[in-house]
């Protein structure tokens, strides 16, 4: 507990208002803690590590791959319901159907080639739901609350065998858009939405916080408890929940907290100072 007179949350509205504030501060000012907006969908992200890569011999470069299944007529959501109804499809062909984001890390970055010669990283984003991965978590903890040590080892088994299966999948997708690199994969491992609510906290695997639908964006209750300013004096909110997902959009979330704790007159001396010191 550190005392202080004003707290600035990156945490997202649900692990802000269902983890961190307490009911009794809640009731007090009339905030709830579900915003009537879901969570955005999880990933199962494969990282894949390469060796005795050359990338630009091979012609692998710094930008990201984006694969978005569409039908005959280029309409995108007939596939995306055709997905989630059956997210892993037939084995062989299926993984055509996953919308996946490809990017590499490590080519973002100019000192890596020197510290790390002829290694190449690699994340991938699968969309997928919590949904598909809950029962397993479900099953994992009543036997870890029942000390079932045989039941807990066959639930982890399940899971791992479906992850089995999800890389299978995210393999089939990258060598769709990069088959050079088949005999240079030295590790492909993947995680589920399950392990982003362990290690983010974030509430039922959603990455990316809220789901950006238009009610978050047009009904006035909802805009109001996302404002950067809540009920609770004192108490702010900022990031992805508070505009929208992206690295920028969240840099330019903490600017607008910022200036919406500092005021009209301090916000618009930082400005002038901003545009003084670039000239």
């Amino acid at each position: 507990f550190i005392p202080c007179k004003r707290v600035v949350s990156g945490a997202g509205y649900a692990a802000t208002f269902d983890r961190l504030v307490p009911q009794r501060v809640l009731s007090k000012y009339n905030v709830p803690r579900r915003v009537g907006v879901d969570q955005s969908a999880g990933f199962v992200m494969a990282n894949i590590g390469f060796r005795d890569v050359d990338p630009e011999a091979l012609g692998i470069h710094n930008s990201n791959t984006w694969h978005i299944p569409v039908d005959a007529s280029g309409d995108l959501f007939p596939k995306m319901k055709e997905y989630f109804s059956n997210p892993l499809g037939d084995r062989e062909s299926g993984y055509l159907n996953i919308p996946t984001f490809i990017t590499f890390p490590s080519l973002k970055d100019k000192a890596w080639s020197k510290a790390h010669p002829g290694k190449l990283s690699c994340q991938m984003l699968m969309m997928a739901d919590y949904c598909w991965f809950e029962p397993f978590q479900r099953e994992i903890n009543e036997a870890v609350s029942a000390r079932d040590e045989k039941r807990w080892a066959v639930a982890v088994e399940k899971l791992e065998q479906l992850k089995e299966e999800w890389k299978h999948r995210a393999r089939q997708v990258f060598l769709y858009y990069f088959p050079q690199l088949e005999s240079h994969i030295d590790l492909l491992d993947v995680s589920t939405p399950l392990a982003i609510e362990n290690y983010l906290c974030a509430y039922r695997g959603g990455a990316v916080g809220l789901d950006v639908t238009p009610q978050r964006f047009i009904d006035p209750a909802i805009r109001d408890h996302l404002d950067p300013v809540t009920r609770c004096p004192g108490l702010f909110l900022t990031g992805q929940d508070i505009i929208i997902c992206g690295v920028t959009l969240c840099q330019l979330a903490g600017v607008i907290t910022a200036f919406r704790m500092e005021g009209l007159w301090a916000s618009l001396r930082i400005l002038r100072e901003a545009i003084v010191a670039g000239l």
